[in-house]
């Protein structure tokens, strides 16, 4: 992990120098997550663990380990699971969410297909890597030995909550408060659903499997899927996410 800064606010263009250079992972990390109204800075790994850093010094805080039972050694000397542990669990995405928490989507049972031959690629994007998991029976791409969790924790590491899902996902994305949270599942749908609860507030049916999913709009009642084709989906709100 490295964090680089501009010699000023409007510095995109100025020389940018290295500030930090963050060492826990011990594999490739697959996503990072930044609330600056917090400090934090969240890096998902595939070693299975979630690291919390400081934005402004890059101090290390703690490390979280999502497991197939959703349960985390979140102390602040847990480690890595090892791969071929029965509950290690491949962390490929991390948000932060409202009030600070920490949102992050796992696969576990990636390892036997690792060891099988079906590489692993952490370069390629989450929505290609699901795309080549093997072939599923005629229907969907059903989750099957692998599993496949959203789990919520808190910013001091305490295990919140845990849902486990039934499809692989391909994309997530959260709206700029961290209330809500919207999601592209191979059984071509796109759902929204609730930070705090992870229940599905609103779920709709595509014309074919989403690949992308992106909140749009300056109140955010408005959803772009990317789909397998090549076409775009947009989704608005008639109310309010609030609403019933």
């Amino acid at each position: 992990m490295a964090a680089y800064s501009a010699g000023s606010p409007r510095g995109v263009a100025r020389r940018w120098t290295l500030r930090h250079t963050m060492h826990g992972h011990d594999a490739a990390v697959l996503d990072v997550a930044i609330d600056a109204d917090h400090d934090l800075v969240a890096s998902a790994s595939a070693d299975g663990t979630v690291i919390l850093w400081t934005e402004r010094t890059g101090q290390y805080l703690r490390t979280i380990v999502p497991t197939r039972e959703g349960a985390s050694g979140c102390e602040d000397a847990a480690l890595p699971l090892p791969r071929h542990h029965p509950r290690y669990s491949r962390v490929e995405r991390v948000f932060v969410g409202a009030e600070a928490t920490v949102i992050c989507y796992t696969v576990s049972g990636a390892v036997s297909a690792t060891e099988s031959g079906d590489q692993f690629d952490p370069t390629r994007p989450l929505n290609q890597r699901a795309m080549r998991r093997p072939p599923q029976p005629t229907g969907s791409e059903d989750v099957g030995a692998e599993e496949a969790a959203l789990h919520i924790f808190s910013v001091n590491g305490r295990h919140l909550r845990t849902r486990k899902l039934m499809h692989h996902l391909r994309d997530l994305a959260l709206t700029r408060d961290g209330m809500y949270g919207a999601c592209v599942s191979s059984d071509s749908r796109v759902a929204i659903f609730d930070t705090h609860t992870l229940g599905i507030v609103r779920q709709f049916e595509l014309p074919s499997c989403g690949c992308s999913v992106a909140w749009s709009g300056a109140s955010e009642q408005q959803l772009v899927v990317g789909c397998e084709e090549g076409r775009m989906v947009i989704i608005s709100a008639d109310t309010s996410l609030g609403s019933g």
